[in-house]
């Protein structure tokens, strides 16, 4: 059995600063995980330049 999420494939928290949490893949995981670490740290870097720039 497989935990799904109905909206999406993943799960995204930031629950403090330097802290990411990635899961819920639903059985897809070695097919997606690649490309969502990748898409997932490039949002990171992308908002924390963002919040150093202001």
């Amino acid at each position: 059995m497989y935990a799904k999420l109905l909206e999406k494939n993943e799960f995204i928290a930031h629950p403090e600063s330097g802290v990411t949490i990635v899961n819920g893949l639903s059985s897809v995981g070695m097919t997606l995980s690649f490309g969502l670490a990748e898409e997932v740290i490039s949002q990171t870097v992308k908002k924390e330049m963002a919040i150093a720039s202001t």
